[in-house]
């Protein structure tokens, strides 16, 4: 296995099924290949023995108010606009994220009924590519 030759590449999305059983050991939300980009790394058989994924997450942001309406404007009546009510036929993870980069916007997704989760936000700007290290 060492010296095995392992093929890596973009899976077409006619081939996405391939990805249920890993999503099923995963127990996870398994995207439609329209909100999702994935990576193979097969093996010689052509089993999938590594995956990458890029998939679309829907971001409850940007929050805005005018200064003159601050402290008028109920927050959760105009959240609660947006949120969907069915989820079924979701084509990304069923679930919202924001990242609260003030004590307001935390307070904010408290009241929405949002769960903080550990570890930390990374992002990376596509706009200023630059070789990984």
């Amino acid at each position: 296995m060492p010296d095995e030759k392992l093929i890596y590449r973009k899976l077409p999305k006619e081939e996405w099924g391939r990805l249920k059983p890993i999503f099923e050991f995963l127990d996870a939300f398994l995207p439609d290949s329209i909100a999702a980009t994935a990576s193979v790394v097969e093996n010689r058989a052509g089993g999938i023995v590594g995956l990458q994924m890029v998939q679309l997450v829907a971001h409850a942001e940007p929050h805005w108010q005018a200064p003159e309406y601050r402290g008028r404007i109920d927050f959760l009546r105009l959240y609660n606009l947006i949120e969907p009510a069915d989820v079924s036929k979701a084509l990304c993870a069923p679930g919202l994220m924001v990242v609260a980069t003030t004590p307001a916007v935390e307070q904010m997704a408290k009241l929405a009924g949002y769960t903080a989760l550990p570890g930390t936000v990374w992002v990376k700007d596509l706009r200023k590519k630059k070789e990984a290290a």
